[in-house]
């Protein structure tokens, strides 16, 4: 089926149409899904690209990704082009990755039509009791057998052959991989078993050399129900799926079951060590336990507003009573640090301390705000408004700056106080 022919493909055409060497595209996936859609093994993989990657400080990680899923989720379609190309262009400057940007800028492009609010889709984390890790896509409406999910497209990667020599058969038909939000968990189970039905299949779009595939459902889809997609590509899943962890040996098959169990297992107890050790500290988000008690869950039962108004006690307190605004807590924080070059140790890392719980805290608030958002969108999408993302911004703000002020001393504390003079440290530019 030709992509074009289905409402908001449109904005594909011209990705469609280019041509990329496969190990451009699939180191360009490797960055992207390793800052928007991280797992324990892409982060362990080796390479110049992933290792500026992964020196990013955290908060301004978290904090790009918040602004790209806001972005693609509300956007009009129409603009998403050129925010994905303005957003590629402005963030990946880094030389490394200048080779792939236009790889990156058009799978990118792929990743937000699948986080658009018209995609009939979102992107989850997997449950960890299923043995898995990663992400999966789920329908946020009920869909009926055979219905298009048009934006829930994959880039297909190909080199351009030589004159004298054309495709041969099978790759007309199948491509040797694919790349983009197909890769996924969509695919399946990792390892597949027997309770995932499938309920959608990949369709290619038309033409001698096929360069993009959708999913298409094969059978009715309740609202919610993870998108299992048919194994019929096998052979496609083995090199293209990083979830699949299937192959054509069963002792093989069995390998990955077993490490599958022990990464459960391990997980579990890493889990249950949080939760004592959560236990046994003391209270952090004081204001909103008293909404939803010390697990910090929300639930179908929360009071939405007090829940808020709760969390946004707990955003301000981190700059304590005698700040009355961030910025003072920011400009207090940085002389302090400065005040403390030439003295004894303790002091500077007392201070250090402190500002470390404040982030903690901050944490605390960014996480349980984002849970949040997340959950009343489940529980009432007709009334799912962005305030809780507003808290998520406003402590992933406050996280960067301080973030950038512990990163800055700890680098060079002589280049600290002169930033600071000349007025260039982050909380500065805000």
């Amino acid at each position: 089926m030709p992509t074009d022919s289905y409402p908001g493909t449109a904005m594909f055409d011209d990705a469609d149409q280019r041509e990329f060497l496969p190990g451009d595209l699939q180191l360009a996936d490797t960055i992207l899904r390793a800052v928007f859609y991280p797992t324990q093994e892409l982060y362990a993989l080796r390479g110049p690209e992933m290792n500026t990657v992964r020196k990013w400080p955290r908060y301004y990680t978290a904090n790009l990704c918040a602004q790209f899923h806001l972005a693609a989720r509300s956007m009009a379609l129409d603009d998403l082009p050129q925010y994905v190309d303005t957003f590629v262009q402005q963030r990946f400057v880094n030389p490394r990755f200048l080779p792939f940007v236009a790889a990156l800028t058009t799978l990118l492009l792929r990743y937000a039509a699948v986080e658009h609010e018209s995609s009939c889709v979102s992107i989850r984390p997997v449950d960890e009791r299923d043995q898995e890790q990663g992400f999966a896509i789920h329908s946020t409406i009920e869909l009926s057998c055979g219905t298009h999910l048009s934006l829930v497209t994959a880039q297909i990667p190909w080199e351009a052959s030589p004159p004298l020599q054309r495709w041969k058969s099978w790759a007309a038909v199948v491509p040797r991989f694919i790349l983009g939000p197909l890769r996924f968990a969509a695919f399946t189970c990792c390892p597949p078993r027997e309770c995932c039905r499938p309920n959608a299949k990949i369709v290619y779009s038309a033409g001698a050399r096929p360069r993009a595939a959708s999913l298409v459902t094969v059978r009715d889809i309740a609202r919610g129900e993870r998108i299992v997609v048919e194994w019929s590509d096998i052979h496609l899943l083995v090199s293209s799926s990083p979830l699949a962890c299937i192959s054509s040996s069963s002792a093989n098959a069995e390998r990955e079951r077993e490490k599958a169990r022990i990464r459960w297992a391990a997980r579990l107890t890493q889990r249950a060590e949080a939760r004592r050790k959560e236990a046994r500290s003391p209270r952090v988000l004081v204001a909103t336990e008293k909404i939803i008690g010390g697990a910090l869950d929300p639930d179908s039962k929360t009071n939405w507003s007090k829940l808020h108004d709760a969390l946004l006690e707990d955003l301000e307190s981190w700059r304590g009573r005698r700040s009355p605004t961030d910025r003072d807590e920011y400009d207090t924080l940085t002389q302090e640090l400065i005040s403390c070059t030439g003295r004894a140790g303790r002091t500077s890392t007392r201070l250090i301390a402190r500002i470390e719980k404040k982030q903690a805290l901050l944490d605390k608030v960014s996480s349980v705000a984002r849970t949040a958002d997340d959950k009343r969108h489940e529980y009432n999408p007709r009334f799912h408004n962005e305030q809780f993302l507003r808290v998520y911004r406003q402590a992933l703000t406050v996280m960067c700056a301080l973030d950038d002020i512990l990163f800055r001393y700890r680098d060079n504390v002589e280049s600290f106080q002169t930033s600071y003079e000349r007025r260039s440290l982050y909380w500065q530019s805000l």
